[in-house]
């Protein structure tokens, strides 16, 4: 070092005061400046009952869902899961294909949050019920129908020639998987427009190939335990509005 003006500098140009309180903070400024950490909500399945296999492996509590994963539930199976800000409960004899990526967000001034997003669900058979975070646009896709969708909770059932959606509250498109220039936006409080979309040849009448349908197979209480494992309330608590019982 060389004495300067009377003070000890460092080969940057430093005071040697400056310098090791540069340095000394130096660890404190990366760490809250460029941290990385997870979602605060337990990732993963969360729970799994009966024959529950992921990409053909049995699945287990706290397992992680891989970027491109196929789930398959047998006859006594059912599984609860979370990605993200997002939540799923796949119901028996369902096969659900479901593509992921991770992405960096800004959780807050001082972190970077490594979160992976769902990006499509691919339904082939069986039933998913599922609460969105706002924000990224997910796509899910049945045989009958493409819903392009973001924050809201829905509940999806394919079945050979048919699918099922309910929206049980938010907004989302919904497009006829052959037919494009059948497609519909829904915006419901609580579940006020469900559909059944049928294949072309199985509609009861070629103008019913996208009709209304009452409220099936989910419940209210479902929800609420959906999206408290991603530490929300569905707004139909929130606006005080009873609950609706599996019809």
């Amino acid at each position: 070092m060389v004495p300067t003006g009377g003070k000890e500098m460092t080969e940057r140009g430093l005071t040697r005061r400056q310098y090791l309180v540069v340095t000394g903070l130096a660890p404190l400024l990366l760490s809250r400046c460029a941290s990385v950490t997870e979602p605060f909500h337990p990732q993963g399945i969360r729970s799994a009952e009966g024959p529950v296999e992921i990409n053909g492996n049995k699945a287990h509590p706290d397992d992680p869902i891989p970027p491109q994963a196929d789930i398959t539930t047998g006859g006594q199976g059912d599984t609860t899961l979370v990605i993200g800000d997002d939540a799923l409960m796949i119901r028996p004899n369902s096969r659900v294909r479901i593509m992921s990526t991770k992405t960096n967000t800004q959780a807050r001034a001082d972190a970077i949050q490594r979160v992976q997003r769902i990006q499509q669900i691919q339904l082939l058979a069986g039933g998913v019920l599922s609460v969105l975070g706002k924000g990224q646009p997910r796509t899910f896709k049945t045989a009958q129908a493409v819903v392009a969708i973001r924050g809201t909770a829905l509940y999806l059932e394919a079945a050979p020639q048919q699918t099922y959606l309910c929206t049980c509250y938010g907004s989302l498109t919904l497009t006829h998987a052959i037919r494009a220039d059948i497609h519909e936006s829904l915006t419901t409080q609580h579940h006020e427009a469900p559909r059944t979309i049928y294949d072309l040849d199985a509609a009861p009448h070629p103008s019913e190939i996208c009709i209304p349908a009452p409220m099936l197979n989910h419940t209210d209480a479902e929800l609420i335990a959906l999206e408290a494992l991603v530490g929300r309330v569905p707004p139909f608590v929130v606006a005080g509005d009873g609950p609706k019982s599996r019809y």
